[in-house]
């Protein structure tokens, strides 16, 4: 900041524009702004943010037994076929 210019503000003039723009969103604050105050300030967002719950629901253990030798299977099945298909266009002239 500025945009054309980036870097030119000192230190204290960053935090004073970070001062506005949490003024204007009205988000306040005590005391003066600057590194090690303003990790003490409340955003009203900040604690709204929900817990991600998984998308998927975890197995039970019963059904993950069930379900390995079935994947297994099938990868061998499909393994088996190809297999089968390439040997068959080997011998064939």
């Amino acid at each position: 900041m500025p945009f054309e210019d980036p870097g030119v503000l000192t230190d204290d003039e960053y935090w004073q524009v970070t001062a506005f723009i949490l003024r204007e969103n009205g988000i306040t604050y005590s005391g003066s702004l600057d590194a090690s105050s303003a990790d003490q300030i409340l955003l009203p967002w900040a604690q709204q943010i929900p817990t991600p719950t998984p998308i998927l629901p975890s197995l039970p253990s019963s059904d993950i037994a069930i379900w390995i030798p079935l994947v297994l299977i099938s990868l061998l099945g499909g393994i088996l076929f190809l297999w089968h298909t390439l040997r068959r266009k080997q011998i064939q002239p």
